[in-house]
């Protein structure tokens, strides 16, 4: 009389105990890089925003009263991240009449350097 085989054999569970091991790891790789990036980009986001409320903050001050040079400010996010706006004023460039405003924000990211920078030119309007 010939039984019935039901079930898996112990070599078939393991094979597939090692594939499900392959693809977790995968799927777990996959996980921390995007929560990474995630955080990564929320920061790039951040500074990006920092950079152009600078720059809004700037164009409310009249041309002529902008002190030409290099300044800089810090700003501390939610998250305790240290964000250090640096910004330039050259009066009379690129044309006479005409002030470049460069802006650049700096921080670190899990103790890498990270920057972004961005550059406007103001006009005096005259009424």
């Amino acid at each position: 009389m010939k039984r019935g085989n039901s079930g898996f054999t112990l070599i078939e569970t393991l094979i597939a105990l090692a594939i499900f091991g392959i693809v977790l790891m995968a799927i777990t790789s996959l996980m921390v890089t995007n929560t990474r990036m995630i955080s990564e980009n929320a920061q790039s986001s951040e500074a990006i925003g920092y950079a152009q409320e600078l720059l809004e903050n700037l164009r409310e001050v009249p041309v002529d009263s902008l002190s030409p040079g290099s300044m800089s400010s810090t700003r501390t996010s939610s998250q305790g991240t240290v964000f250090t706006l640096t910004w330039i004023v050259t009066p009379n460039a690129p044309a006479p009449g005409r002030t470049s405003v460069a802006v650049a924000v700096t921080w670190n990211h899990k103790g890498s350097p990270r920057s972004y920078a961005t550059q406007s030119i103001f006009t005096k309007v005259s009424s």
